[in-house]
This record gives structure tokens, C-alpha cells and sequence, in this order.
């Protein structure tokens, strides 16, 4: 089972007026002169939650005049991780009133963000654009600052590294140069997800950022420390501990990655977050608790109806139970999840879950023609891609249908090529596959005794 493509922030990933204020503990960006303000806040209004921002935009929505930029976008921005639809026909009732040059920009960013959580990048691109065209580079730091965070998204979901880094960076500029501490400190947080989710070991000076920031008064700030935490821990070379037991590590802070999620709006990234926590339980052999908690997401996830979110939790309860040996509800997960991805063709949650579905096709009497042909398209991709995971997932695959076949002449290399592949990005679990793959040829493959 293979994460789903983590975005690094709230906003998260988003799947916000003035700073707000920090506990003593963390550590404040560097002191600007701040321009005028822009953009908007990174919280709920004050004393809102989702339920209440909800009722109040519906109302705005119900009089028969355009609302005030000043009453709407703040309930727009807030809502737009929880009700991205609501969100958006806010946004589009304030740009309905003419409203200022920022105002419109930050209408476009709500409607940029509705459709890239409804699989729509390109007229999630096309807003962004247009409120890029709206923005003075050299005034509109905060709106740009949130511009660039949610470029980061777009680029982070479509496995645009590079592209993905430049946006945080220019994300933390333009908050600094606003004197925005909380935006720049989202974005400092942001950079320690993406250093611990690309496995690699957080700098001292991020790590301790990361703990401060779980003191902060600001729940997103919390909520995306915690998920540093969460992969930092989760990459560490010590053993993880068993589920049920007493862990400070990776499921303690995905847990509070969740709830503070909930807690500032970011429903995408508590979906995600659900799902990965069900992808550390699937690791470590708890495929029962691993179930229960993706199973425990789903109804949140079937809720807010967002593509990518769903599939990613639809893929992740297939490889569940095809290791509990239930293939048949295996595949009609998988088959959702697949339907779903059809509209993210840049997104690895698709190929994900094309694998799902031949998996368990493979295991099912008369699925082997169609596991085949979906094995085949994911190699292709992946081949396309240089997608070394996907490419040894196909391969086992393939693999083990040839093997299902009586073809071990056809399975051997197969097999061998993605043993290779397991070993060289040190995942375990498949390596171990592989060789009990190469073990069961090797029985039954007259003169073949596995790799020189």
C-alpha cells in the first residue's frame, strides 16, 4: 500500500486577516515593515466554526444583493476546505458586486481552490492566473503569499517537486515581506512536511520549530507541525511500536494531525491524514485496525465528495482487504477509486489505484484477462513516468499471474526486475514478496534456481 500523495500544508493543504498571535514558545519571523493589508486570514472569523461560518454564508447568499467583500470573503476562505462548494458561490456572489482589485483576487484564489478540490486543475489554473493578473507584486504580498501556497497544492498533487518547492518558497517570501508571521511560519512548517514525507531527516533547526510549533495558538500551525512530526517519526530507523501501545511517534501526532485539522477547516487534509495513518497500520501488519480506521474516514470523505481524497481512501481500504483475503469488495473499491481518478490524470492516486483493482482481480476466478490488461497500462505509465514504485507493483503483478499460469519462464524476470527495484528504494515488505515469489519459482521452474 503506498501513500497517498501527501500535499505538504494546510491548505493543504488548501486541502485565511491579520496574523495572529504566537505563543512565547515559537519563534516569530524576522520583524518588516508591513504593507497594507491584503489577503486574508488564515482562521475561522473569530468565534465561528465550520458549522457556524456555514449558516452565516447561507444566509449572505439568501439576500438579494451582491454581499460586502468585507462579510463574505473571510467566510468564503474559511469555508473553503470545509464546504468548497458553499465557499465558492460566495466568491462568486462577492466578484458578482465589483468588488476592489485584492477583494477579486481573493474571490479568484477561493474559486482556484473549489476547483482543484473538485479535479478541475486547469480552471483552477485559469483563476489563479487571473488573480495573479489582478495583484501587484510589489503591494499584494499577503494575497500573494496565499496565491503561491496554493500553487504549491496544484503542483505538489500533479508530482511536480520542483515546482511544488518554488511555490512555498515564493509562499514565504511574500509573507515576510509582508511582516505576516503566521503565514511565513505556515510555510517554514510546509517545508519540514515535504523534507519528512521525501524521507529525509529533518534539520535540527526544523525539527525544533516543528516541537515549539505544537504550543501554538494557531490550530493550522499545529495541525501541520504535528505532521512533520508524523513523517519524521514514521522514517526513523528505530522500530515503530505496535498498535495499541504506549507511541509518541508517528500515530500519536497523525492522530492530533487529524483532529486539528477538523479543528481549522483543513477537512482535505484530515481525510489524508486518516488515510495515512490507515497506510502506517497497514505497515505494520494491523490490517484489521488499518481497515477501522480508513472505514472510520470514509463517511467524511463521502461528505465533502472531493475526488482525490475519496480515491486515495478507497485505494487504501482495497489493499486491505485484499490482504484479509476478500478480494470481491476489494475490486468494487478499487473500481470507485479508479472511477474517481479517471478525472486526475496527472495525480499518482490513479495508477494507485489501477494497481488495487488488478490486484485483486488477479485473485478473483475470471479475473485474470482483465488484471493483465490493467498491470499492462500501469507499466506502461509508469515506464513513461519513471515511476520506479508503480513499475515494481506492476511487475510483481504481472508476475504473479504468469506464475497463476503455470509460465514461470515468463514470471522469473518479472519477479527479478522488481525485486531489484524493492531493494533499491528499501522498501522490506516487497522485497520480502518478491523473494517469496522467486521461492515458489524456484520449486517449480525445472534448472532455474533465482538470480546469479
Amino acid at each position: 500500500m503506498t501513500s497517498p500523495g501527501l500535499t505538504p500544508a494546510t491548505p493543504p493543504r488548501s486541502p485565511m486577516p491579520a496574523p495572529a498571535p504566537h505563543t512565547a514558545e515559537f519563534p516569530a519571523a524576522p520583524a518588516v515593515l508591513a504593507c497594507e493589508p491584503d489577503g486574508l486570514d488564515r482562521r475561522f472569523p473569530p468565534a465561528l466554526d465550520a458549522v457556524a461560518c456555514g449558516s452565516r454564508a447561507r444566509a449572505l447568499l439568501a439576500r438579494d444583493s451582491a454581499p460586502e467583500a468585507a462579510d463574505a470573503l473571510p467566510l468564503a476562505w474559511g469555508l473553503r476546505q470545509a464546504d468548497s462548494r458553499l465557499a465558492a458561490a460566495l466568491a462568486q456572489a462577492v466578484l458578482g458586486g465589483r468588488p476592489g482589485r485584492v477583494d477579486t483576487a481573493c474571490a479568484r484564489l477561493v474559486l482556484a481552490e473549489a476547483h482543484w478540490l473538485d479535479a478541475e486543475p486547469e480552471a483552477a489554473d485559469a483563476q489563479l492566473r487571473q488573480a495573479s493578473l489582478t495583484l501587484d507584486p510589489a503591494r499584494d504580498h499577503r494575497a500573494l503569499s496565499d496565491l503561491h501556497w496554493l500553487r504549491s497544492q496544484l503542483a505538489s498533487e500533479a508530482g511536480q517537486g520542483a515546482g511544488r518547492d518554488e511555490a512555498i518558497a515564493a509562499s514565504i517570501v511574500h509573507a515576510t515581506a509582508a511582516g505576516d508571521a503566521l503565514r511565513a511560519a505556515h510555510g517554514r512548517l510546509a517545508q519540514a512536511c515535504v523534507l519528512a514525507m521525501d524521507e529525509q531527516p529533518l534539520p535540527d533547526a526544523a525539527l525544533h520549530e516543528a516541537q515549539q510549533a505544537l504550543r501554538a495558538d494557531d490550530a493550522g500551525l499545529r495541525m501541520l507541525a504535528h505532521l512533520a512530526l508524523q513523517h519524521h517519526a514514521t522514517h526513523q530507523t528505530a522500530p515503530p511500536a505496535p498498535p495499541g501501545a504506549a507511541d509518541g511517534g508517528a500515530l500519536t501526532h497523525g492522530e492530533r494531525a487529524m483532529a486539528e485539522a477538523m479543528a481549522c477547516g483543513q477537512w482535505r487534509r484530515a481525510i489524508l491524514t486518516g488515510c495515512n495513518l490507515g497506510l502506517e497500520l497497514f505497515e505494520r501488519g494491523s490490517l484489521d485496525a488499518a481497515l477501522a480506521r480508513l472505514d472510520a474516514t470514509l463517511p467524511l470523505a463521502r461528505r465533502c465528495g472531493w475526488p482525490l481524497p475519496l480515491a486515495s481512501l478507497l485505494q487504501g481500504m482495497a489493499n486491505c482487504l485484499i490482504g484479509l483475503d476478500r478480494p470481491a469488495a476489494a475490486a468494487d473499491l478499487a473500481r470507485e477509486a479508479c472511477a474517481l481518478t479517471q478525472r486526475l490524470p496527472r495525480a499518482r492516486t490513479r495508477l494507485l489505484a489501477q494497481v488495487a483493482l488488478a490486484d485483486a482481480l488477479r485473485l478473483l476466478p475470471g479475473g485474470a484477462d482483465e488484471a493483465r490488461a490493467g498491470y499492462a497500462q500501469v507499466l506502461a505509465e509508469a515506464r513513461a513516468a519513471q515511476d520506479t514504485g508503480m513499475l515494481r507493483c506492476a511487475e510483481y503483478g504481472l508476475a504473479c499471474l504468469h506464475e497463476a499460469a503455470g509460465d514461470g519462464a515468463a514470471a522469473a524476470p518479472l519477479v527479478a526486475a522488481a525485486l531489484q527495484r524493492a531493494q533499491a528504494a528499501g522498501d522490506v515488505a516487497h522485497t520480502m514478496l518478491c523473494l517469496r515469489l522467486q521461492a515458489r519459482l524456484a520449486a517449480a521452474v525445472p534448472g532455474w534456481a533465482g538470480p546469479a
